[in-house]
């Protein structure tokens, strides 16, 4: 009877966790050399992605534009309406009516991925999220993103698939490329590993920024339809890379697979 055991057990262990393996249908993966454009790895840069919370980066990108020409200040203060209230986790919680500062609300978004935030930040600027939306797809347009199509400011699902704002890996990395070269002075917002407001702490949704050594720009995402999506940048021995993935299946999975391409590609052992 122990030995018919030991094998049942043996057997259970040894059987490929499936789940683990398996692609979401959402997946992709793109490496390239930034420096000199060479694709490292490519799976589906092309192929339709859900982005999520990657969406932030477009609207990043607009308040950072307002801020560098000195229409908005780092030390405005930003209204939160009852819309912006009501955003689902992740969220800072503001009620109603209370105020954060154009700075913090920068770091919320980049640290934390807030969604009440972002969508406070663009009413701030445009008075209603659907102006901002236009402005969005105007703008993606703009530097070429020709498969991307945003539906709200933060990257929630809307009411249907084809609502949810969606683009490839392709045209994630031109969007990474115009904010690097056009908002160089306040890049450091894209690699903060923690923030603390109101006397709590808020960690990175990244857990390589601060860990992995070189990493300067990070947004991560994640809805069901997308699956864990990350986009960051590392620089190291005169080096950069960008690297963007969507579809894992935990998070552990998807710091996993960026953190083992990048040390391959940098011939880190």
């Amino acid at each position: 009877m122990k030995t018919i055991l030991s094998l049942f057990i043996l057997i259970l262990f040894t059987i490929p966790n499936a789940h683990a393996n398996a692609h979401h249908p959402n997946h992709s993966f793109y490496l390239i050399n930034i420096d000199t454009g060479q694709i490292i790895d490519d799976e589906n840069s092309d192929k339709k992605i859900y982005i999520a919370s990657i969406t932030k980066l477009m609207t990043l990108d607009i308040v950072l534009s307002e801020l560098e020409s000195g229409i908005l200040k780092k030390t405005d203060m930003i209204t939160i309406s009852k819309d912006a209230s009501h955003q689902p986790k992740s969220h800072l919680g503001l009620k109603a009516g209370s105020k954060i500062s154009v700075d913090d609300a920068i770091k919320a978004v980049t640290v934390y991925s807030s969604n009440d935030i972002a969508y406070a930040l663009a009413e701030h600027i445009m008075a209603n999220t659907d102006t901002f939306v236009m402005l969005m797809n105007y703008q993606a347009k703009n530097y070429g993103m020709n498969h991307t199509q945003f539906f709200n400011p933060t990257g929630l699902p809307g009411d249907d698939d084809e609502h949810t704002n969606y683009s490839t890996d392709k045209d994630l990395a031109l969007l990474y490329r115009h904010i690097i070269q056009s908002h160089k002075d306040n890049l450091a917002y894209f690699s903060i590993p923690e923030w603390s407001y109101k006397g709590r702490d808020y960690y990175n949704t990244n857990h390589l920024v601060g860990a992995f050594q070189g990493l300067y720009f990070s947004k991560t995402g994640y809805i069901d339809l997308s699956g864990y999506n990350l986009i960051t940048a590392v620089e190291r021995y005169g080096i950069q890379y960008l690297v963007i993935i969507s579809g894992c299946n935990t998070v552990s999975e998807r710091d996993y697979v960026i953190s083992s391409k990048l040390k391959k590609a940098f011939k880190i052992t």
